[in-house]
């Protein structure tokens, strides 16, 4: 597949060269790689369509989804964090992969129980080490801004709906217009609640998750025509060839998570995977050095 490498500052002329050459485009033989430039009517900030290694929840080893763990991640060459987004008691947007405190904090209760106020006087850092004692919770638009002085891209799940109703869609939209991130973020949901956002803004990029078969992949495809930019997110365990296959028949990429080692990854290339989510493999994993089996 065609690597799109995007470097330095795209700037106003780019973007008009790349929508004159999508309308160029023949449509009979569409590619994954045909169609990021087809849904490219604006440049996409990252290289985040290189294959390359998207990290989960911020650096390994430190708390995760905090300002440390993804600034971490960021000093240690990630181009792309994940993190996962919530909801305080006054409806702010903050990062927490759990609809409660528990697991990460010594507070008990769900995020929604707590006003920002109170959040941010708790300690996120300390149950995973003593030495991050003392961590405050981290609210989306810190982590935003993290990305955007990093040149960064943000991809945030939003797929618990216990934790992100589709009711706060707006305000996470808004948010991330405000803090001028829309071509640097990924929203990450299943197709059907994605169509929530697609109504408030169809140019967003958007990864559909869930998919465990071909059946699931059809009923997000009209989804992900309507974005500007899609991509298909499949938990390691339920990806197989025909459905990697598939998706790429279909025009979109295919990306994993959760791959933690270099054989489990080799497996993967093999496959035709296109990009993965890690807790464990540097960004700087080089797919060139994998040995790619040959099709039959």
């Amino acid at each position: 597949m065609k690597q799109i490498v995007f470097t330095g500052l795209i700037i106003l002329c780019s973007a008009l060269c790349l929508n004159t050459q999508a309308k160029k485009k023949k449509k009979e033989t569409t590619t994954p790689t045909e169609v990021v430039t087809a849904f490219n009517v604006q440049p996409i900030n990252p290289r985040y369509w290189d294959k390359q290694v998207e990290c989960h929840r911020g650096f390994k080893g430190f708390p995760e989804n905090t300002l440390i763990g993804l600034e971490e991640a960021i000093m240690q060459g990630f181009q792309i964090v994940e993190c996962d987004v919530a909801f305080s008691k006054d409806d702010v947007p903050i990062l927490s992969h759990d609809p409660t405190i528990d697991r990460c904090s010594y507070g008990r209760g769900l995020t929604t129980d707590y006003t920002i106020q109170q959040l941010t006087q708790m300690d996120f850092g300390g149950k995973k080490d003593k030495k991050f004692a003392g961590t405050p919770i981290t609210t989306l638009k810190e982590a935003l801004m993290l990305c955007r002085r990093n040149n960064a891209v943000i991809e945030l799940d939003c797929a618990n709906k216990k934790r992100f109703p589709n009711s706060k869609y707006p305000i996470i939209y808004n948010l991330v217009k405000k803090c001028g991130m829309l071509n640097s973020t990924i929203f990450c949901d299943d197709a059907e609640n994605l169509k929530t956002l697609l109504d408030i803004d169809p140019n967003v990029i958007v990864s559909i998750s869930h998919c465990i078969s071909i059946k699931d992949v059809e009923k997000g495809l009209e989804v992900a025509k309507r974005a500007r930019f899609a991509d298909f997110s499949i938990r390691n365990t339920l990806v197989t060839q025909p459905l990697v296959n598939y998706i790429h028949d279909n025009g979109f990429y295919v990306k994993i998570w959760t791959i933690d080692n270099s054989a489990e990854m080799k497996r993967f290339v093999n496959m035709g995977v296109d990009h993965i989510i890690s807790n464990e493999l540097g960004p700087r994993f080089d797919y060139r050095i994998i040995e790619v089996k040959p099709e039959d």
